[in-house]
Parts: C-alpha cells; structure tokens; sequence
C-alpha cells in the first residue's frame, strides 16, 4: 500500500472529533516514521518521532512551499519528540505522497535520528524548491546544460570511475561555483546546441580555480531521432549507482526542476554529442578573475571565443587521467 493510499484510507474512516490518527510506515531501519491525519481539519501529516532533545541538534525549519514543518510533543508521551510535515493544500496529496515515499525510502540509510530529522528536512526543501517550478519543463538551455553534465557523469561511471566520489563532487545543482568540484581538480562544463565557439561564463566565480587544476568542458548537441533522452540518460546514470548514490542523484536532479515522473515532457527531444572539448584555465587562458573587478561592480557576465584557446585544448584521456588519479589517492 502506497503512502498516499494510507492516507486516502484514514481520511475515509470514522474521525475523532480531534486529533491525530496515524499508521506506521515500513523504512527498513529502526526510525519510526507514520502517515497521519489531523482531525478536524483533515490535514494529510507525516511524523518523524524521535527521543526528546533531538529538536536543539537541528537547524532551522523550512516554511511555505506548500508545506508547514514543526516540531510537536503529545501528551502521555514524554520520551519523544515529533517531528511533523503538514500538507497545506490536500490537492497536492499526490505530491505530498511522492514526498513521503522519498523520505521513507532515504530514511532506511539512517543511523540515528538526528541524522533522519537532518534528511527529512533536506528533503522537504528539495521539494518545495521543485514545486516552486511545478507545471514547467525544463527550457532548452537548462535540459542541454543538465544533459552535458549528465553525459560526462556517464562516461566517467562507466570507466571505472566510483560513483562515491562523482556524486558529490557534482556539485552544480546546489549552486557551487562549477559544476564539478574535487580537491584538486575542478570541471565547468558549458553544454550548447551550436557549433559556434563562443560561450558565457555566468560569474567571475565559474574560472576561478579553489585549488588544483581547472578545466573547461565544451560540449555540443544536436538532436537526432537516434539520439539518447534526457530521461535515459538519467537512467543510465542511475543504473550505475548502489540504492543511496541513488537517491542522492534523485535529490540533486530534483533541485535543478527535473523530477522522473516528469520523463513525457522530454521524450520526443533526443540528443547527440557532436563535438566534446576540454581546456585547461591556467594562468594564461582568457578570463576576468574577480581581484582585477573593480569594488562596486556587480553581477559580472562574459563571452570566451573558445576558438583562441587552442593551445589550452586538452584531451579527454588526460582529463581521465587526471579523475583517476585524484581518487587512487583517497
């Protein structure tokens, strides 16, 4: 039985004139969490319980969003505090069903119950940044940016490289300065739909080195009816990952406004790789660093004519090369 069904099934019961009733949902894991309802407003609720204290060890709620987040204690019960999702709206119960399941399934990796507070939390705010952009699909320039980050993703999983360190280190979804960030080595990638050679550069921030080598990605799409679909390559990526990886590829896709069941929207568009390049930004290649940005002037953007940086071109075996040994030192 679904989480949403549990639900369907206590709001169609016999209700107290107030009240919570609720049913516990199976996480595989020793954290009990339940699909309730509270009476007499009716309102679809997911509980988290955990031992008293459990609520100073947390950050900050997440309001709005079409969800309310409190910690709540009950009586006769004084060993544990809950830990309550409210859903504001019952016509989103459907979404408010996809929620739980996520949170359930991801809870069955938790060891204690601050670290389940700290996940349902994340995810709560995951979802209410997607619902932000519920209704709209991806636009063309977001689905070839994410289908490019996506294809070296692929490619490096399917070398060999371990999916442990790739998935963190794809840290472009959660707004990080490039797209993928290791210790010593960092990878902007810059997806377009045209052959032309010039592409923008969002911030300073995106070709400034934290540390170790940085290296620019171009790649290329073209469609072709015997392309690849954003949604199989997400499944391919998935594919390669253990059940935590991929939830947490899950998370991620979620927070750049692509979520799975929304695969219809992008069946039709198909995707090839036409050309794949990658230069090294070292000292000499063309760039605007932030220190020679005078005070005062914000928002920087600019254009690179990447067909003057040929001496800076590096090949995709070096790049390999370079992955691989970051993580044999590990």
């Amino acid at each position: 039985m679904t989480v949403t069904s549990i639900w369907q099934d206590l709001l169609s019961r016999p209700a107290p004139a107030a009240g919570i009733v609720r049913r516990q949902l199976d996480t595989g894991s020793t954290v009990h969490l339940y699909a309730g309802v509270e009476h007499p407003r009716s309102t679809p609720l997911l509980l988290l319980r955990t031992p008293r204290g459990t609520c100073r060890t947390v950050a900050a709620l997440p309001q709005a969003g079409g969800f309310a987040v409190q910690w709540s204690t009950y009586p006769g019960d004084a060993e544990h505090e809950w830990l309550v999702v409210a859903l504001l709206d019952t016509a989103h119960l459907e979404i408010f069903g996809r929620l739980a399941a996520d949170i359930t399934a991801w809870l069955g990796t938790a060891a204690t119950p601050r670290q389940a507070a700290h996940g349902l939390l994340e995810r709560v705010r995951e979802w209410q940044a997607f619902l932000r952009q519920r209704g709209q699909s991806l636009d063309e320039s977001a689905r070839q940016g994410l289908f490019g980050e996506l294809w070296l993703l692929r490619d490096w999983l399917t070398d060999g490289l371990p999916g442990d360190g790739l998935i963190p280190a794809w840290q472009g979804p959660q707004g990080a300065a490039q797209d993928f960030r290791l210790a010593q080595l960092q990878v902007e990638v810059k997806t377009t739909g045209t052959t032309s050679a010039r592409v923008k550069i969002s911030s300073p921030e995106q070709l400034e080195p934290s540390s170790g080598r940085l290296m620019l990605a171009r790649v290329v799409l073209d469609r072709s009816s015997e392309g690849t679909t954003l949604p199989e390559l997400v499944h391919a990526v998935q594919g390669q990952l253990n059940k935590t990886l991929g939830q947490r590829l899950i998370s991620l896709l979620r927070q750049v406004g692509y979520d799975d069941r929304d695969a219809p929207l992008y069946e039709d568009i198909r995707y090839v790789v036409v050309q794949l390049q990658f230069y090294e930004v070292d000292g000499a290649f063309p760039r605007l660093p932030r220190s020679q940005i005078p005070e005062g002037i914000t928002g920087v953007q600019y254009t690179i004519d990447l067909s003057t940086c040929s001496s800076h071109l590096r090949s995709q075996h070096d790049l390999r090369r370079w992955l691989g040994e970051h993580f044999e030192h590990l």
